[in-house]
């Protein structure tokens, strides 16, 4: 089987990992299609033996690099690869083997030095492949099984042949020596050196338990002289032989090796000095003073990798159970000591703070610092279980915890102290430390009692160590400490424990960062598990932990504390399994409000899974009893309820209020004091929502809404003028949210008749002058300012959905701070204010008063028309068009309702003249405002005003204003699009005004739309569509619905349409208005907007409405809608967005919609045919040509007017543009797409094409071509479709399109003219050669002549005069008529003006030498 294709094939499936969408059956589904090939490619590395040839060489390499790849892909589950390990890895090893019997066999030999050098090539010196060139390959794939599967499973697959210990231990030696040559030389090791220093490594902990004497495998020659180790400095002691030496040394020196050779030297190095006739010849005490000489020196430079190495030795021989000899543990106390005063001597710079050694060593290392001192303590105490730890009797019995009625089945307090004795010795009682036994101290002939103070002394030191490395700034180091911490107290007799507990809770208590909060969570909560932390300690722990949960400090812009919290939650949980019920009821009483804060309201997810985890596992193994409504509230604690935030806030949170009523007080004010004044502006924002449905949850008399009005409210209005803008800005919006709770509980109350309002009249007069005394402090000002601008919107919007009696001063105030936010340039801003304006409207202004009509409607009316009233702030028009939509309809009709619907008409559709005052959010919010206005009139808004609306919709689907933060008309095609979809529904439901004809039309604009390049306009389109023709009562496109109903065009999608209400549910309700667009952050950190301007979510359509087709995707939507190409009324249109679609600039999307139009044509879906594509993408180039006409007359007339500002172009497809504008616009977004299909076409069926339609082509290009000739794009796609039209099997359509590329050739752009005579040199040069195919001699020559004349001129060089002088040759080569020129007389008086922007372009051009 050939290599090359599973390593090909890998990559694919690695391609395919990485993307999100691959199901998990397809991924199973390749991972066992890889292990089936796992023995055929085996098979073919072993068959290999070398030889001289390149390519059986090639073919070996790339199976082991292809078996190294399909082993990778099992990391996440290695377990699946034991059913292959036998038959690859031990197949594999016994290569291995035989590989390095051959090359030890050959160690001796003159050229041994040679042949290693050469392994790097692959090549012996004596021909062939050497068995170590063979054998590194083959070990790289042994090393990738070994880091996939684990060394632990991988070892039980390497032989173990006593023979094989003195060829391994040689071959280990000449690898050391071949990495020293490839460091030395500065070559890469990317043969397999190392990883064949690490399979040697890892064979030879396997052969390092034999069962005999080094002595006696002492052969009289191990390794070649060139290849023995240099001494590593360690003196190993005596009589142990030259092997021992060997490998010893080599162990020594792979300790300095970064690779992961170092880690299984160093457990090889320790299982070597754990043998006893290696230990018994002073090898241990010998390499644990080599160690520690070098630790001494463990901030040297030069030891950064050698100490890791050194500590992980040490850790792996002092392994638990690994080491019990006398021997050991004098090395032990040497270590101990040793290492504890090189951590105590890095400290000494700081004055003993373990901060500096953390800037000192790297985290690996400190790591393994924390694990050889705790390992060292570990061996100097005595293995055993204490007898004064903690034995809870409880089981883990559920069913008794967990019984239905929430309480225990035996739940007496003498069958507790009978389980209690049942499940403890008769000496120990619950709690209790028992009396000292003989034996507490640990045997009575280990350690000596002379040596008992200096071992605990030892010990004490490790613990100082390890209690300062629970500061750690490494979350991995503070786990070691943590466990450390847990082992040796386990160990210690009752009052040096007691010790440690006492040190690290004051630790805790004095700790002021994070990472010392972290540790002391992490050895609490190991302490308790095991047991340590008696009862009478608990109090004490519990205190720090309720910090501990709360616990969050603000850096900077964020803030930390997520990781102590979670921590904080693993101590609650270990106190839950290790204590009984008894013992811990005090503690779970006031731990239990805590760990409902923390896994409802806090910021992040992981941290309210674990506090639910832990509040399950204390509900579950405590019992119910001690968490009255805690088994009602377990199924709204729950890990996937919890993961979102808004969830936990606002459902679930409440329910367990309603669970559990005795801990509102506690979590209420949990979320007034902490959440309210979060650094995360989100957090607030929820915190003030949850504070509303809290008090929603309930009537009057419900204890979380007179604990809100009573104790929240008073404190929250005083925070309101805070200098702390978290404090004030939450304490805004919770007052905001608080009333419309309390509000509606109130409400509740008087339908119950069960209490008196909540809201006192105090407290209103207070709320009412909030946003006054906000404003009097200036609180807007400075930073933060928007955001507070934001909060006192809600709170005005609340304030008037209550209806709060407001004086006249005040009522006039809120209406003015309206206004000025309404023109605030903030878009989050704007829709608050309109959102409360919608509400202040609807309570304090009667809609039947003028003044309030003047002072609102015509107001803003006046903003947005064109004259002296018109407010040249865009912001200002942004906000009076928003609030239009808000408004009444009573105030509306006032205004009166002809006037509103034309201004926003006329704002919508119409682009200024002056590019400054050129604003596509007034635009979008004018579309947006022109539904909501249509629907709250009513019958007040006669048929034709309607009319005028949807046709001033229509104008809006066709904006592609473009400005420098992207396509921002897609803002006003999007809104537009939703918003046509509203307006025809009331058109529709007036029979009288029906016309199929209007509506048809609107569904071609949307099938239009359905083909542009932006995502979210074609997701946009599709939606709106699906509304518009399911639409049934009435139905607003008859036709069309038909069709989509009989071709199943929506099936799978979501029911609902618009209902009479607008907003999905036809309760009534709704007005079916377009909501505002949400908060847009339109820059990307450079001020461009990629594709679509990254425009908010300004979506119509409703929650009910949703639909499950991804209109956004070509591939599920296209296809949908060509089963509306029959239909004639939609086909044009349906296919000139298609032609446009399919010569945009996207490659994959372009390329999707060309197939896609093509196949129809073939398939004449429709009745549609190539020749009619065609005559759609020529009609396309024709208006482009007339608009572009039409803005040349309009600029010539201006000029001869000398008013610009009078003169627009009236575009019937689009909205009124400035002069220009329209014809720039449609070519440079319509044009230059159409000529790129164009192209496309006529490359693949030029010879199919009739005459006529091959010259309507040229004509059309043509125009394009003269009517914007500044635009190069224009330019150069015409020159495209112009070469292909050359090409014609029509004398006329080719001669007239090379006719038009020799006007090319003079065009003011050197860029156009080159690229024009680029294209025309190759036309050229095709057609000669063709010509002498046809035997044409003459016409070769000529061809060739006027070739070779287009080749050498550099065109983008010189003048157009010099350019018209080098093209005249070619007239009369190609046969062509040379162009008539007429010349006008010139006077002074018509001498003709050279613009501004020309001069500016020509000195560009003459500056740059281009």
């Amino acid at each position: 089987m050939d290599a090359a294709s599973h390593a090909s094939d890998f990559d694919a499936q690695a391609l395919s990992a990485r993307t999100p969408l691959v199901a998990a059956s397809a991924t199973e589904a390749r991972r066992t299609a890889t292990a089936n090939d796992i023995p055929s490619l085996v098979a073919d590395v072993l068959a290999f033996r070398g030889g001289s040839d390149a390519s059986s060489w090639a073919s070996y390499a790339s199976s082991c690099r292809a078996l190294c790849q399909i082993f990778a892909q099992y990391r996440e589950q290695p377990e699946l690869l034991d059913p292959q390990l036998e038959a690859s890895l031990g197949a594999a090893m016994a290569r291995v083997r035989n590989l390095v019997h051959e090359a030890h066999g050959v160690a001796f030999a003159d050229d041994c030095e040679a042949r290693d050098n050469d392994v790097a090539e692959n090549v012996d010196v004596a021909g062939g492949c050497s068995p170590m060139a063979i054998m590194l390959p083959l070990c790289r794939v042994v090393q990738c099984v070994c880091e996939v599967r684990g060394a632990k499973v991988a070892l039980r697959f390497f032989p173990h042949d006593i023979t094989d210990f003195s060829p391994a231990t040689g071959i280990l030696a000449r690898l050391g020596k071949m990495a020293i040559r490839q460091n030395a030389s500065d070559a890469s090791d990317g043969n397999g050196v190392w990883e064949a220093r690490v399979v040697m490594l890892l064979w030879l902990q396997v052969l390092v338990l034999v069962p005999f004497d080094f002595s006696t495998l002492n052969p009289a020659k191990i390794v070649a002289p060139h290849a023995i180790p240099a001494p590593s400095g360690c003196e190993w002691g005596t009589a142990k032989g030259a092997l021992a030496t060997t490998l010893l040394d080599a162990c020594a020196q792979h300790l300095r090796d970064p690779s992961p050779a170092r880690g299984a030297a160093a457990e090889l190095l320790a299982k070597l000095l754990v043998r006893v006739d290696i230990s018994g010849a002073d090898a241990m005490p010998a390499f644990v003073d080599w160690a520690c000489a070098h630790l001494d020196h463990a901030d040297a430079p030069d030891h950064r990798f050698l100490v890791p190495g050194v500590l992980r030795a040490l850790c792996c021989f002092l392994e638990p159970g690994a080491a019990a000899s006398t021997t050991t543990l004098r090395a032990a106390v040497l270590a101990l000591g040793r290492v504890v005063g090189a951590v105590e001597r890095l400290c000494e710079p700081a004055q003993g703070d373990y901060v500096h050694l953390a800037r000192t060593l790297g985290v690996a290392t400190r790591k393994l610092l924390v694990k050889t001192i705790q390992r060292c303590a570990l061996t100097m105490l005595p293995v055993r279980k204490v007898r004064w730890r903690y034995r809870g009797a409880h089981a883990a019995n559920l069913l008794d915890n967990l019984a239905a009625d929430g309480r225990r089945r035996d739940a007496s307090p003498e069958a507790a102290a009978n389980a209690v004795a049942a499940k403890k010795p008769a000496d120990v009682s619950v709690g209790e430390a028992p009396a000292p036994l003989p034996d507490d101290d640990g045997p009575a002939d280990w350690p000596p009692n002379d040596r008992l103070a200096a071992t605990y002394e030892c010990v004490e030191r490790a613990c100082d160590v390890l209690l300062d490395a629970l500061r750690d700034a490494d979350t991995v180091v503070r786990w070691s400490a943590a466990k450390g911490v847990g082992r040796i107290t386990s160990r210690l007799p009752l009052v040096l424990a007691t010790d440690v507990v006492t040190g690290l809770l004051a630790q805790l208590e004095a700790s002021d960062g994070d990472g010392g909060w972290q540790g002391g969570c992490l050895a609490l909560a190991e302490l308790a598990r095991r047991g340590l932390l008696l009862p009478e300690r608990l109090s004490e722990a519990a205190g720090l932990t309720a910090r501990a949960l709360h616990y969050d400090v603000r850096r900077g812009p964020c803030s930390v504390g997520a990781h102590v919290r979670d921590a904080a939650a693993y101590v609650v949980w270990s106190v839950a399994r290790a204590y009984d019920p008894s013992e811990v009821q005090s503690v779970a009483e006031y731990l239990t409000p805590h760990m409902l804060a923390a896994s409802l309201y806090d910021r992040e997810a992981h941290v309210r899974r674990a506090a639910a985890a832990a509040f399950q596992e204390c509900v579950g193994r405590l019992g119910a009893e001690l968490f009255p409504g805690g088994l009602a509230v377990l199924e709204h604690v729950h890990y996937f309820k919890l993961g979102d935030r808004s969830r936990a806030y606002l459902v679930e949170a409440p329910r367990v209020l309603a669970a559990m009523p005795q801990h509102v007080r506690h979590l209420l004010s949990h979320v007034a004091e902490t959440k309210l004044c979060h650094w995360d502006a989100s957090v607030r924002k929820l915190a003030a929502d949850a504070l509303r449905v809290a008090c929603m949850t309930g009537g009057s008399r419900d204890a979380a809404a007179r604990h809100v009005a009573s104790t929240i409210l008073p404190v929250l209005l005083d925070q309101t003028l805070s200098t702390t803008l978290e404090v004030r800005h939450g304490a805004a919006l919770g007052v905001a949210e608080v009333l419309l709770g309390l509000h509606d509980a109130s409400r509740r109350g008087a339908e119950q008749q069960d209490g008196e309002p909540l809201l006192t009249d105090a407290l209103a007069e207070r709320v009412a002058r909030c946003v006054p005394d906000i404003e009097k402090k200036r609180l807007y000002r400075g930073k933060g300012g928007e955001i507070m601008r934001g909060a006192v919107c809600r709170m005005i919007e609340c304030i008037a959905r209550v209806e709060l009696p407001l004086p006249k001063p005040v009522s006039k105030a809120l209406l003015v701070s309206l206004d000025e936010n309404l023109k605030h340039p903030n878009a989050t801003i704007q829709a608050s204010a309109g959102a409360a304006l919608e509400a202040y409207a609807s309570s304090y202004l009667p809609p039947d008063s003028d003044a309030a009509c003047e002072r609102t409607v015509r107001r803003h009316c006046a903003a947005l028309e064109p004259g002296k009233g018109r407010d040249p702030n865009p912001a200002a028009r942004r906000g009076a068009a928003l609030a239009l939509g808000h408004l009444s309809g009573g105030l509306l009709s006032l205004g009166p309702a002809s006037r509103v619907i034309t201004c926003l008409a006329q704002a919508a559709s119409k682009v200024e003249e002056n590019v400054d005052d050129r604003d596509p959010e007034t635009r979008r919010n004018a579309a947006a405002a022109l539904s909501r206005v249509c629907v709250r009139l009513g019958d007040l808004a006669d048929d034709s005003l309607l009319r005028d609306a949807a046709s001033a919709l229509m104008s809006c689907t066709r904006d592609y204003s473009v400005d420098n933060r992207g396509d921002v008309g897609s803002w006003v095609r999007r809104v537009a699009m939703e918003s046509l979809v509203v307006v025809h529904r009331l058109i529709a439901e007036r029979e009288a005004s029906s016309d199929p004809a209007f509506a048809d039309a609107a569904v071609c604009a949307l099938l239009l739309q359905c083909t542009d390049r932006i995502n979210k306009v074609r997701d946009t389109a599709g939606r709106s569509l699906r509304s518009m023709l399911l639409h049934d009562n009435p139905p607003i496109a008859a036709s069309g619905r038909s069709i989509a109903l009989d071709a199943g065009m929506f099936d799978g999608g979501v029911g609902g349409v618009f209902t009479p209400d607008g907003d999905g549910d036809g309760d009534g309700d709704g007005d079916g208005v377009v909501p505002e667009p949400e908060a847009e952050d339109e820059s990307n950190g450079n001020g461009d907007v990629p594709d679509d301007a990254s425009d908010g979510d300004c979506a119509v359509l409703p929650p009910q409405q949703r639909d499950a087709v991804n209109w956004a995707a070509p591939v599920e939507a296209i296809p949908r809608l060509m089963a509306l190409l029959p239909v004639p009324a939609y086909q044009r249109a349906f296919v000139r967005g298609l032609v446009v679609a399919a010569g945009s600039s996207g490659d994959s999307f372009a390329k999707y919609m060309r197939d896609t139009l093509l196949e129809a044509c073939k398939r004449g879906d429709g009745g549609l045919s190539m020749c009619a594509v065609v005559e759609d993408a020529v009609a396309v180039l024709r208006d482009a040509a007339e608009a572009a006409k039409a803005a040349k007359d309009a600029k010539e007339a201006a000029k001869s007017a000398d008013n610009l500002d009078d003169v627009s172009v009236d575009d019937v497809d689009g909205p009124s543009y400035s002069v220009g504008e329209a014809a720039r616009l449609r070519l440079e977004r319509h044009a230059v797409p159409a000529l790129r299909f164009l192209e496309h076409v006529l490359l693949k069926n030029q010879r199919t094409l009739p005459e006529t339609v091959a010259n309507d082509a040229l004509l059309a290009s043509r125009g394009c071509i003269k009517g914007l000739t500044r635009d190069a794009h224009v330019q150069l796609a015409g020159a495209n479709v112009l070469i292909q039209l050359s090409t014609s099997t029509h004398a006329e359509v080719a001669s007239g399109a090379l006719a038009s590329l020799l006007g090319l050739l003079v065009h003011g752009m050197p860029r156009v003219r080159r690229h024009a005579a680029e294209q025309l040199y190759v036309r050229l040069g095709d057609a000669a050669d063709d010509a002498e195919m046809d035997d044409d001699d003459d016409t070769a020559n000529r061809l060739r002549e006027a070739s070779d004349a287009v080749g050498g001129v550099r065109w983008d060089n010189g003048t157009v005069a010099d350019a018209k002088a080098n093209r005249a040759p070619l007239y009369a080569m190609l046969r062509i008529e040379p162009p008539t020129v007429v010349k006008a007389a010139t006077t002074a008086a018509n001498k003709p003006k050279v613009a501004d922007d020309e001069l500016a372009y020509q000195s560009l051009v003459n500056e740059a030498g281009y």
